[in-house]
């Protein structure tokens, strides 16, 4: 409602600070080649100088002719609020450690599309989608696939990413991770002993 969508839109998202390694301009270009196969999406990017001031990044928009599409709301405190609101989020990452954005998103039953860095592959699992960095083309045709899967698949798939989140990265469940561990690390050095 605060960004006046259309009942039919489909809003896909990403999230992290603007810089080269976040892709962001990879982004920008995949989008250009999904709004003209698909006329109900929407792109939203938050987080520090993701903004319109930001000539860079709204040089890119510009250049693919996508002003009226994209909402860049920079850093916001309300994260979870924003990535329950999406349809779809985006990694788009050179480079990352454990990116807790796609978690978050995850958590909220929201359908990922990833680089392969870092930890999101192992992340996601098989709830959604992993892509080479840097492979504009594929993160344009797994953009445009899911948004034309409608979305009940969609649903379907970030149900199976919430659930993974729930059993595999809860607190409880790493908790019994890290317990198992000091109870292996601790019979390792008796054995030595």
């Amino acid at each position: 409602a605060e960004l006046k969508l259309e009942p039919d839109a489909v809003l896909v998202g990403t999230a992290g600070s603007f810089s080269p390694v976040k892709g962001y301009r990879g982004c920008v270009e995949a989008a250009a080649a999904v709004a003209d196969r698909c006329p109900d999406a929407r792109f939203l990017m938050l987080g520090r100088g993701v903004t319109w001031e930001n000539a860079e990044l709204v040089g890119w928009i510009g250049e693919a002719g996508l002003e009226s599409r994209f909402h860049l709301l920079g850093d916001r405190p309300e994260i979870r609020e924003w990535l329950a609101a999406m349809d779809l989020f985006v990694l788009n990452s050179l480079s990352e450690g454990f990116p807790n954005v796609v978690a978050e998103a995850m958590s909220v039953g929201v359908p990922c599309i990833v680089t392969d860095v870092g930890d999101a592959a192992f992340l996601v699992g098989d709830t959604g989608t992993v892509l080479k960095p840097s492979d504009r083309m594929a993160l344009s045709a797994a953009m445009q696939a899911q948004v034309a899967a409608g979305s009940d698949r969609r649903r379907q798939l970030g149900s199976l990413a919430r659930q993974r989140i729930e059993t595999s990265f809860s607190i409880a469940a790493i908790a019994s991770r890290y317990a198992a561990l000091y109870d292996e690390l601790a019979n390792r050095s008796v054995k030595l002993g």
